[in-house]
């Protein structure tokens, strides 16, 4: 589902096309590190 929100956004053309992807990559990361470390965020 988020993938799909991904690449949906991927393919639009705009000035925000950066942000996207930087925020997608934060997402991204902080996803990883909770699903690997949940006591982390905690």
């Amino acid at each position: 589902m988020s993938v799909k929100l991904f690449v949906k956004t991927e393919t639009t053309k705009g000035i925000n096309q950066d942000i996207v992807k930087v925020s997608w990559g934060a997402v991204n990361n902080a996803g990883r590190v909770f699903y690997s470390e949940p006591f982390a965020i905690l």
